[in-house]
């Protein structure tokens, strides 16, 4: 197994005391060093050349651009004050999809590795076509699943999201669809209440 992080997730600032924030990916890269994989099996990943072209195909260009605008501008939220951003919170975002793209790839050819971990910020599974929710602006996990829809061989992706929260923006963007099966493990009435 590859672990896969960029140093770029550092540049999302969500404010002080804010749950989602940098000691996230710090607990995460600490849980790394404990087990041991840091020196054999950590990458710091690069962007894939798929990232904006997938990122177009999950999200309309209109919001893209208008979550690099605010990020770009200084605004403090995107949306709602449920999602703050900083001038790296578009970069940060941006990387997440990308990082994760360059593993898939990578499981996918079987490029040394058979399985991929990506520890990586803001998260995604609330985000939707056009709206930020829940302190996710690029759905991650459905750029993947798009991206893998598009390899030869690969007829239906299956997304199984385990979290305290229903990833409502996955499953947004997919229930229609019966390329892409989505499960979520959640806990009723947590955000966002679904």
């Amino acid at each position: 197994m590859l672990i896969y992080t960029n140093p770029i997730f550092r540049r999302h600032h969500t404010g002080i005391g804010h749950p989602e924030s940098i000691d996230r990916l710090d607990a995460a890269l600490e849980g790394v060093h404990r087990a041991g994989l840091v020196d054999s099996l950590m990458q710091t990943a690069t962007f894939s050349a798929e990232t904006d072209r997938i990122i177009s195909k999950v999200h309309s260009a209109d919001y893209a651009a208008q979550l690099e605008a605010a990020s770009s501008s200084g605004q403090r939220f995107f949306h709602s004050m449920d999602n703050p951003i900083s001038s790296g919170s578009w970069a940060a975002a941006r990387a997440a999809v990308g990082v994760a793209l360059h593993a898939a790839d990578a499981v996918w050819n079987q490029k040394s590795t058979e399985r991929a971990f990506v520890i990586a910020r803001p998260p995604g599974h609330h985000a939707g076509r056009t709206t930020a929710m829940g302190f996710c602006f690029f759905n991650t996990i459905a750029c993947v699943a798009e991206y893998l829809r598009e390899q030869k061989g690969i007829e239906r992706v299956m997304i199984v999201d385990w979290d305290v929260h229903h990833g409502n923006g996955t499953q947004d963007l997919f229930e229609e669809r019966a390329d892409v099966y989505y499960i979520s493990t959640h806990r009723y009435p947590f955000y966002p209440g679904t």
